[in-house]
Formats: C-alpha cells, sequence, structure tokens
C-alpha cells in the first residue's frame, strides 16, 4: 500500500548516519550525561525534542535522521521471514499481526515479532539506489523498570537498499542504540499536538519527550483508577520540552533539571524536590507561570510570546480543584 506524507522537510542523505526517530526538534544542547533521566523519581534533566517515527494508516511520517526531516515517504509492506504481516495493530505498547503460510494463519505480538521488517519508500529520491530503507525489529521485550507491566520496548534497526550495515534506528546523543516504544496515534509534527486516530500509530524513542513520560508511568493507554492518562501524558510532552504555549516551540534551556509531580489521587509521581515551581501544565500547554520562572526566563534573554495570556495566579504550583494534569518544580545551574 502507498500512501503520501506531506511534512515540511529537508532532504538529506542518510546513509552514512545515525538514526534517530525523532519529530518536531530542533538541533538542540549537547547530549545529557548517562544517567540523566531517573523515571522512579520523577527527575530529569529537561530534553529537547518530542520523538516518533509516525505511520499514519500505514504511511510515514517525521522520519528523521540527526535532525534531518524527510518527506516523500511512504510504506510498501511489513514481513516476517518473507511472509507479509497482515492485521496489524498495536493494543497498548504491543505489536500485533497474522502471517499466513501454506493456507495457515498464525497470530503474532511481542517477541514473536522479532525480525518483522518495514520497506520504506523514499519518493524525493533522485537516484533510485537511494530510495528504499528498510526497518528492523532486532529485539522485543517489557520494560523490566515499568511496575505495570504493559510497556513493550523494540530494538529497532535500520538500512539502505542492498547495504549490509544496518544502524540503530534511535539512538542516544553518544550514538547507542536506545529501544522505542509503541503507541497508537500520533503527534503532529509542527504543534506537537496529539492526534487521535485508531488508524495510526508512533515508534516513541525512550529518551524523547514522548518515550520519557511513558517511563514516568503516564502510560496513554492507560487509567489510574476511573481516570485516562492520556491527557497526563499529552502535558507530560509540553512540560518536558517547555512548550509554554502549547504550539510545539520548546524554549528549554541548557543545565535545567525538572522534578515533577501530578494531580492523581493517588498519585503516580511526588515531588523529590524543594526547588522553587516552575510552571502548571495541561495538555495545551502551561496553565500557569511563576514569577520566579518569568524572571529567570527574562534574564536568559527567552521570549514566551503566551506569557502575558497565561495566568499570573499566587498559588501557581497548588493545581486546585484539578486546574492542571501536572505541576513541575526546577533547578539549574545558578539555583
Amino acid at each position: 500500500m502507498w500512501m503520501e506524507t506531506t511534512m515540511t522537510t529537508i532532504r538529506a542523505t542518510l546513509m552514512t548516519l545515525v538514526a534517530a526517530l525523532t519529530l518536531g526538534c530542533d538541533a538542540g544542547p549537547e547530549p545529557l550525561e548517562p544517567g540523566a533521566l531517573d523515571p522512579e523519581a520523577g527527575v530529569m534533566d529537561r530534553g529537547f525534542q518530542i520523538n516518533g517515527f509516525q505511520i499514519n494508516g500505514f504511511q510515514i511520517n517525521g522520519f528523521q535522521i540527526n535532525g534531518f526531516q524527510i518527506n516523500g515517504f511512504s510504506l510498501e509492506g511489513m514481513a516476517l521471514g518473507g511472509l507479509p504481516i497482515d492485521d496489524f495493530q498495536v493494543d497498548g505498547s504491543l505489536i500485533s499481526g497474522t502471517v499466513t503460510e501454506d493456507g495457515e494463519t498464525a497470530a503474532l505480538s511481542g517477541a514473536e515479532l522479532i525480525g518483522m521488517t518495514f520497506t520504506i519508500i523514499d519518493e524525493s529520491a533522485v537516484d533510485p539506489e537511494e530510495s528504499e530503507y528498510t526497518l528492523r525489529v532486532d529485539d522485543v521485550q517489557l520494560d523490566p523498570n515499568d511496575p505495570n507491566g504493559d510497556v513493550y520496548l523494540y530494538l529497532l534497526s535500520f538500512k539502505l537498499g542492498d547495504a549490509q550495515e544496518w544502524s540503530p534506528a534511535c539512538a542516544d546523543g553518544y550514538g547507542d542504540p536506545v529501544e522505542a516504544i509503541a503507541l497508537q496515534n500520533h503527534w503532529d509534527a509542527e504543534t506537537g499536538e496529539r492526534v487521535d486516530d485508531p488508524d495510526t500509530f508512533t515508534f516513541a524513542c525512550r529518551d524523547g519527550a514522548i518515550g520519557k513520560c511513558v517511563a514516568f508511568g503516564y502510560r496513554p493507554w492507560a487509567t489510574a483508577g476511573s481516570t485516562s492518562l492520556a491527557d497526563y501524558h499529552q502535558a507530560c510532552t509540553r512540560m518536558v520540552r517547555a512548550d509554554y504555549c502549547g504550539d510545539g516551540v520548546p524554549h528549554t534551556l541548557n543545565g535545567t533539571t525538572i522534578d515533577i509531580a501530578d494531580t492523581l489521587n493517588p498519585p503516580i509521581q511526588t515531588f523529590a524536590s524543594h526547588w522553587p515551581v516552575e510552571a502548571e501544565w495541561g495538555p495545551d500547554g502551561a496553565v500557569c507561570m511563576t514569577q520566579h520562572l518569568r524572571a529567570k526566563l527574562l534574564g536568559e534573554g527567552v521570549s514566551i510570546p503566551c506569557a502575558d495570556a497565561l495566568d499570573d495566579l499566587e498559588d501557581c504550583g497548588d493545581a486546585p480543584g484539578g486546574r492542571a494534569e501536572l505541576i513541575d518544580r526546577y533547578s539549574d545551574d545558578d539555583d
């Protein structure tokens, strides 16, 4: 099946680049030191990207490699052991599908799909030898750090054409492979907004905002009691990228570490610090921001277009009555 993608992108040669499946990012700061993310404590060095390799109805959106976005991609097919994958779906983070051989159909999921490949065509490539990519599932396992037991991790690699060498599809700032998480729906490349579409899914690298927020416990497919975590996850992606205005534009500062808490009862995350409050967060961005934060941003020369429109609340950080999903505190080199 062939479908078109319509993202604004930069064309680049991919063969020698280490892959990062990333959507809606800029060049970003220097790589973070290993161990910068502590999801159990809800503390992290703030990242700079919201990531995801998106397939929109078996259409690829936002395939980025080292910050270069490529458009004109289509998905030609999925296969395992030379057999086509049918009935492909994502339930939570678990991928499943069926294969048929000699008239017998078998349902496969999780680790049974190791070796599965996606054939990806770059329709804008001038040289046909540089038009076809293969994405491969090299490993599947449950996240050993997830207490809920429903977060599956996918180790992905890719290659160009008939090349023998495979490169990691998700890699950290040092080039080391990072797993991805499969999520239903997709995220708009420009605005960072979650687009609810059951016919789409996203491969989100664990070290980007979408993946980090799953690691914090905000699994968008799950509930806490009777409360859906989808908006908590979306609010988290805004918070991680300092997307105060909810327009997809990050305002992160190097050296800033954040500590997060939520308004769930009981909470998934509680504060581990006594740092100053930065903001309250909802799925559309910041609900309010503190004077302390405004002063810091002003001192750093950071302009927030929506700052005047945000409620200047004396109780910003208390989130009374469920006013926001998340609250964060922050520290930096000056504190």
